[in-house]
């Protein structure tokens, strides 16, 4: 945090007391643009198994049926 101030050249107008403040939404800033590798893998599994879910219902709604009327 110093070190922006200091090439932003602006005045500190923090302390100590908020720097825990400042880093616990410095690390949720950091996870939501670059998530952990193992949850976009987690991610990635979960949005195939719901491709893979509509495939098996769109499969069982078109299968035709074979019994016969007669």
């Amino acid at each position: 945090m110093y070190a922006f101030y200091i090439v932003a050249r602006a005045q500190f107008d923090f302390n100590e007391t908020n720097m825990q403040h400042i880093r616990n939404w410095w690390c949720r800033v950091l996870l939501k643009d670059f998530p952990m590798p193992s949850q976009d893998c987690k991610r990635r599994r979960e949005e195939k198994a719901m491709q893979d879910e509509e495939v098996v219902r769109f499969h069982r709604r078109s299968r035709p049926s074979f019994e016969t009327g007669s």
